[in-house]
């Protein structure tokens, strides 16, 4: 990745103001670019950050209530595309670090279920959430076939 050192103690100190759910749904002054391959927001670096935080700050709880409020606010907002696409960050910074936040067992996939029940029109209408959607599913077990 192309961020500095200093962007990443930034970002924690965000989290430490409470500030994650803000940084993981990117809106406003706080939309940080995807350098990698996206033109979007770069989840994968706030959620790398977020459980690396969680884990070496000791701040695990927080760390989950705030990805939590981040879900909750998607879901309540009808933000499909950014819905998943925290959820499919979500899942690829922990297979890639080995370990992840300590969510409730089941959680995600009941929110990926929720998310898939909320966005089935729009999922119909958008191929490329579509393909979205089925690499989330692929990934986890007991979810809402779509």
């Amino acid at each position: 990745m192309v961020f500095s050192v200093r962007k990443n103690q930034d970002i924690w100190v965000k989290f430490e103001s409470g500030g994650a759910s803000d940084l993981i749904v990117g809106d406003g002054g706080i939309f940080i670019p995807d350098h990698t391959f996206r033109d979007s927001h770069d989840r994968l670096l706030v959620l790398r950050e977020l459980i690396k935080w969680g884990r070496e700050k000791g701040n695990q709880n927080e760390a989950v209530a705030q990805f939590q409020k981040s879900i909750e606010f998607l879901l309540q907002s009808a933000r499909c595309v950014d819905l998943f696409d925290v959820i499919i960050c979500y899942l690829i910074a922990e297979s890639d670090m080995g370990f992840g936040l300590s969510l409730p067992s089941g959680y995600l996939i009941n929110k990926y279920n929720e998310s898939v029940v909320l966005c089935h029109k729009y999922l119909a209408k958008n191929q490329a959430l579509w393909v979205q959607a089925e690499a989330i599913a692929e990934r986890l077990d007991g979810l809402h076939k779509i």
